[in-house]
């Protein structure tokens, strides 16, 4: 089986967005040492309207040129040595920006839907060159920011224009209407690839886009009592690295404590240990796609990773989505 460790490279989007250095150069250096000791490879979705933001204001903020040759720096290497380096895409930097001493984040407009198709398609188009500019080989796998793919058709014609041809942002069964979220993945099909052309979750064969799901996972709510209170009891094990806050979702906690939770499959903190029940419960499949951050990343979650590797590098292809 191949297996797409993927990770969203992203700061955080709520009041505190933590820094360049706890959120990606040094968790992604973590995860980059981890695959490298296995031979195994990583795909990295990079949050281009952040790399399109750094080059607007570094100019006028040389705190920010720092940050951007950093980064620069980092996905040139991952490139180099076979990782994959792909689109990801939060519209909402559009206005978001940089006052002088932190990110200030606008999130009222957060999907590409939110936006009329011309602006959507500069959007793409400007954040997929600011990207490229950093990595020698050619974009060609795009991940909406949230989850947020629909409507696909809003920007369909501008990715095929710029090549990029598959989409890996549907988890099978995932569905979130709350603001900023808007997707509804119910009806997709339980595969684990598959041809589409304008709607991510309607199969057609010889379609112009293939769709490399994230794998999901029904996690208890005995699951969540575990990761909240392991979070207190051991911060030093179980605290993200990022160190900043998301975006709040209003009764989340409630929720999955007494309910559970449909979700992906996940790297980032107490997660990553459902990680290998995960991989056998997919053993017949082609494909397995896992989702992670590396400002999620915690001390248990890179140690989980290490053993993940150890445990399936023999059995399955840690391959990059290129």
């Amino acid at each position: 089986m191949n297996i797409y460790l993927t990770y969203d490279y992203e700061l955080y989007f709520g009041a505190n967005t933590g820094t360049v250095h706890n959120c990606l150069l040094h968790p992604t250096n973590k995860l980059l040492c981890i695959a490298n000791a296995h031979n195994a490879k990583i795909t990295l979705f990079v949050d281009a309207g952040f790399i399109y933001k750094l080059q607007q204001q570094c100019k006028q903020f040389p705190q920010l040129k720092t940050d951007y040759e950093l980064i620069h720096q980092q996905l040139a290497n991952a490139d180099a040595a076979g990782h994959a380096i792909q689109l990801h895409i939060h519209p909402h930097w559009e206005d978001s920006y940089y006052d002088g001493a932190q990110w200030v984040m606008k999130t009222e407009r957060y999907k590409l839907s939110d936006f009329s198709k011309a602006d959507a398609h500069n959007i793409i188009i400007n954040y997929t060159k600011a990207l490229q500019n950093c990595i020698h080989t050619p974009i060609t796998a795009f991940r909406a920011g949230g989850w947020c793919a629909q409507p696909f058709e809003h920007f369909a014609t501008t990715l095929l224009q710029l090549n990029i041809t598959t989409d890996s942002s549907v988890f099978v069964g995932g569905k979130n209407t709350l603001q900023p979220y808007e997707y509804d993945y119910t009806a997709a099909p339980n595969k684990d690839i598959w041809r589409f052309t304008n709607n991510v979750i309607a199969p057609v064969a010889n379609g112009a886009f293939t769709q490399l799901p994230i794998a999901s996972y029904k996690y208890s709510p005995l699951f969540y009592w575990n990761l909240f209170v392991r979070g207190k009891l051991n911060k030093g094990l179980h605290s993200p690295i990022g160190k900043g806050n998301p975006i709040a979702q209003t009764n989340f906690k409630a929720k999955v404590l007494s309910k559970g939770m449909l979700f992906c499959a996940c790297a980032d903190g107490y997660y990553t240990s459902k990680l290998a029940t995960i991989i056998k419960l997919n053993a017949t499949a082609q494909h397995l796609v896992i989702i992670g951050h590396p400002k999620a990343q915690t001390l248990y979650s890179i140690l989980q990773t290490n053993v993940l590797l150890q445990q399936f590098s023999t059995t399955h292809k840690f391959v990059a989505m290129r």
